[in-house]
């Protein structure tokens, strides 16, 4: 935990420290044929390991035949943790998003490990997008862990009540924009709230296991 206190107006609110394993998440909607080759489940979400790594060419390219480009998400349970409490502090009125942009600290910070590939740099982006600072280490030798979450076609409209914690996709933007909510990150547009589904709240009072998932902080009385 970060000794110095924030500078938030009026506030006593210390940094919080999240450590874990950070993750990028991978949403995309494929053939039924797709899960099978794969031996996959559709609806479930699949951490991506060894010989499995190839997959993600594989979904780049049912995505493009099929138009429609994957969703990228950050996962892991103290991303997931990170993400919940910089969401609850955009709600506090004593931490508006002006507040905390004008902060000389970050409120959250994320530390872990990620590879140096685009995947990393994907998951160093969203967060930064949502409000929290990620302080990682890029290892050459790795890559960067993700998992897959892929919806069969004709399951599409039950995937979408999935609540998610990413960062709006290119629909979500598109749709937003027609809406006049504007596109997250555009200057003089209103951004997007970043939405927090009941798992990543109930993170907040679990370390998670084997160590993952740990947070350290302080949290202003009223927040939880």
């Amino acid at each position: 935990m970060e000794g110095n206190v924030a500078d938030v107006p009026n506030s006593p609110c210390q940094r919080l420290l999240c450590m874990g394993a950070p993750l990028l998440e991978i949403r995309a909607e494929v053939p039924q044929s797709f899960l099978d080759d794969f031996k996959l489940r559709g609806n479930a979400v699949v951490q991506v390991e060894g010989p499995m790594q190839t997959m993600l060419q594989d979904i780049n390219r049912v995505c493009a035949e099929a138009e429609r480009a994957p969703v990228y998400a950050a996962a892991g349970d103290a991303t997931s943790t990170a993400l919940a409490v910089q969401a609850l502090l955009r709600q506090d009125p004593g931490y508006s998003a002006e507040a905390i942009r004008r902060s000389s600290h970050a409120l959250v910070s994320l530390l872990g490990g990620v590879g140096r590939d685009q995947l990393g740099y994907k998951l160093q982006d969203y967060l930064k997008e949502a409000g929290v600072q990620p302080l990682f280490s890029e290892i050459v030798s790795e890559q960067t862990g993700w998992t897959a979450f892929l919806t069969p076609h004709r399951e599409r409209d039950a995937a979408h009540e999935r609540v998610s914690l990413a960062a709006p996709g290119e629909d979500e933007k598109r749709r937003g924009a027609e809406a006049g909510g504007g596109v997250p990150g555009d200057s003089g547009r209103r951004r997007q709230p970043v939405q927090v589904g009941p798992s990543a709240l109930q993170s907040l009072g679990a370390g998670g296991s084997g160590g993952r998932g740990v947070c350290r902080g302080h949290i202003p009385d009223g927040l939880l």
